[in-house]
């Protein structure tokens, strides 16, 4: 999600989302500006597996709430 770090939603459910034992990163937009510096920065920050292929294939988003 894109939001200002103003936004009071954010700090609720932030707060919400680490009470059930949830993880939350905040990633500067400003690093990524193209595919290839995006898949950087989530392998960088998510710790992925060194095999990451760097391809939306390569990840998997999941839902809970799906």
């Amino acid at each position: 999600m894109f939001t200002s770090p103003a936004d009071p939603w954010l700090a609720s459910e932030t707060a919400a989302l680490v009470q059930r034992n949830g993880l939350v990163l905040r990633l500067d937009g400003r690093e990524m500006r193209d595919a290839a510096s995006v898949f950087r920065t989530f392998e960088r920050e998510l710790s992925f597996v060194g095999h990451f292929g760097h391809n939306t294939y390569g990840v998997e988003v999941r839902c809970p709430c799906a």
